[in-house]
């Protein structure tokens, strides 16, 4: 049974090598779309099926203090790619999470609303970024892993 201890980070490369947790966030989404439909035939049903290429996007909610913002912007406003990597921290103690890690790579930031929205005293204002990834790369705990999407 989890003890729940683990705490995950998610965290920002403009090079692919060198990544800096995007601290502090209040939310993280993906979706990794693999769609399929099934071909038919005359004779039976489902003989087949055609994928679709996948569709990997992501959303994420940042608190404007977060110093990896400016790079976020320069990589939003100069159109660069990017990754994501969200991971266990490595800080945390147990396993809870049933994967080791996940690379968005060749990001592109679709989307940046930007505050202040309506806040109260003490409040810091935050920054919703939305984007879509060319390519994801699951890694498993025992180091096996599964990708989609293309390495252009």
């Amino acid at each position: 049974m989890p003890d729940w201890n683990t705490r995950l980070v998610i965290q920002f490369s403009s090079d692919g090598k060198t990544f800096t947790d995007i601290t502090p966030i209040d939310s993280f989404q993906q979706t990794i779309k693999t769609d399929a439909q099934a071909v038919h035939s005359l004779e039976q049903t489902h003989v087949g099926a055609v994928f679709s290429p996948a569709d990997i996007q992501f959303t994420m909610t940042v608190k404007q203090s977060a110093t990896v913002l400016a790079d976020l912007t320069k990589a939003a406003l100069g159109r660069t790619r990017f990754s994501i990597a969200v991971q266990k921290s490595s800080s945390s103690t147990g396993n809870d999470w049933a994967l080791a890690s996940i690379v968005l790579s060749n990001c592109v930031i679709t989307s940046m609303q930007v505050g202040p929205f309506t806040l109260t005293v003490g409040q810091v204002p935050t920054m919703i970024i939305a984007g879509v990834s060319l390519h994801t790369q699951v890694t498993l705990p025992d180091n096996s892993t599964a990708s989609a999407g293309s390495l252009a």
